[in-house]
């Protein structure tokens, strides 16, 4: 009887949730402006493998984000070949992926893709995506803190005036501590200090056993390179 029963919730799961699920997913897929109707033919090469209530706050994402750059949008560029590859490759990696940053990260490299300020060749493109892939959650994390922690304050409903009075914002580690106090501060160091040797950083993880000259935001301010800046401006927007 039990496994009767269990065999039947999966095929109602199959059928009517999974279908009811798959056409919200296409529906909102299609009020995505200019994009809808490419992103739509796209997904149905292989929207059986999709874990669908994740596509539908992916999709979400993609249309309240591509809304935001419509003054900028490459409309040419959303029909050729190369949008489809990194459409689908964002796509899948986001669907495989649990960590709500890492697939922030994705969804932010596929509306850079879209965006006409944001010109980059494949090399770079193919390059940031790898970052994506190799770095932590954490250290993603770490990236956008870095590169804008008052806004990244805004983001994650941290409290700005603990930074303001004085009370976290006086060195280094005290700024850390109050952003990542969920982890280890230990692991927060080395992750710190493995961007630097991945080159994205200018600051080694030495700088949580001092004291800086700057106070409050300004502590964290200017310690990303190059590439890190440019990678961030491209996935993020800031």
């Amino acid at each position: 009887m039990d496994k009767e029963y269990s065999i039947e919730i999966k095929e109602i799961d199959k059928t009517s949730v999974k279908e009811h699920i798959l056409n919200g997913a296409k529906a909102l897929v299609a009020t995505i402006p200019l994009v809808g109707g490419s992103l739509n033919s796209l997904m149905n090469d292989y929207i059986p493998d999709f874990k669908l209530e994740r596509l539908k706050k992916i999709v979400e994402k993609i249309g309240t984000d591509v809304n935001g750059i419509k003054e900028t949008l490459n409309k040419e560029y959303i029909t050729t070949e190369e949008f489809a590859y990194y459409f689908e490759i964002s796509i899948k990696k986001s669907l495989e992926e649990y960590n709500e940053e890492k697939i922030r990260y994705y969804i932010g490299f596929l509306v850079g893709n879209l965006d006409k300020n944001k010109n980059l060749s494949n090399d770079e493109k193919d390059f940031y995506l790898k970052l994506i892939e190799k770095l932590t959650p954490l250290q993603l994390k770490i990236i956008r803190f870095v590169r804008n922690s008052e806004k990244y304050f805004e983001e994650e409903g941290l409290d700005k005036n603990k930074v303001n009075n004085g009370m976290y914002g006086t060195s280094f580690s005290k700024m850390f501590e109050l952003v990542f106090n969920s982890v280890d501060q230990n692991i927060v160091i080395k992750s710190f200090g493995e961007l630097y040797t991945y080159g994205l950083t200018n600051t080694k993880e030495h700088i949580f056993g001092t004291t800086t000259a700057n106070t409050g935001f300004d502590i964290v301010k200017g310690r990303l390179n190059g590439i890190a800046e440019k990678f961030i401006q491209f996935c993020e927007g800031y």
